[in-house]
């Protein structure tokens, strides 16, 4: 005999029990982005993420995150490449062109091949961060991430610095010299699978 369950029931089962089971996957990631993130280690956030991943490949709130990470660790390989040539790029019309590199007082020479090289590392890049964030399939999946507050090491001295902070690099990028309060500078995101595009 097939037990026959009461329709509201069935619903809570269908659609609302998966919601519910997603809380805490998204609730680790976030703290592993939230942790790592402003102290400049993506390096930590990564290997963290793919672990969570080895033990739960279907998280999608895991493999969003990692995607995430793909992208900042493409635009911190360029700031790298850009202050190792001593580069601070002032093209107003590609905005992630303009980076508040931290200047070089020794930069290496740089030859055409150098330049063309440093280009397809960040086109590379962020083909490869396309590749992580193409497995998110879950039309739910949600990750609150302070993006303000995300540190990237331009320089590649080992640590970033305050002048390295996300909010920072943000104002430089839009042409802004804001002032922003505490919580401003935190710029809170909650990115979904429409952002993944």
């Amino acid at each position: 005999m097939v037990a026959r369950w009461p329709f509201p029931i069935l619903l809570t089962v269908v659609f609302i029990t998966p919601t519910l089971a997603q809380g805490p996957k998204r609730e680790a990631v976030e703290t592993i982005l939230n942790e790592a993130l402003p102290i400049g280690r993506l390096d930590i956030a990564k290997e963290r993420l793919v672990d969570h991943l080895a033990q739960d490949p279907q998280d999608s709130h895991a493999q969003y995150g990692l995607g995430l990470v793909s992208v900042l660790e493409s635009v911190r390989n360029l700031g790298q490449n850009l202050h190792r040539y001593g580069l601070r790029p002032t093209m107003q019309q590609i905005p992630i062109l303009r980076l508040p590199v931290p200047e070089n007082p020794n930069p290496e020479p740089i030859t055409h091949e150098n330049y063309n090289a440093l280009l397809q590392q960040f086109i590379d890049d962020l083909s490869q961060a396309a590749r992580v964030l193409e497995q998110v399939t879950d039309d739910n999946v949600k990750l609150k991430v302070k993006v303000g507050m995300i540190r990237l090491d331009l320089d590649g001295n080992g640590h970033a610095d305050e002048d390295e902070t996300f909010w920072k690099i943000f104002t430089s990028v839009a042409w802004r010299a804001a002032k922003l309060g505490d919580e401003e500078k935190e710029f809170p995101i909650g990115f979904d699978r429409a952002d993944v595009h």
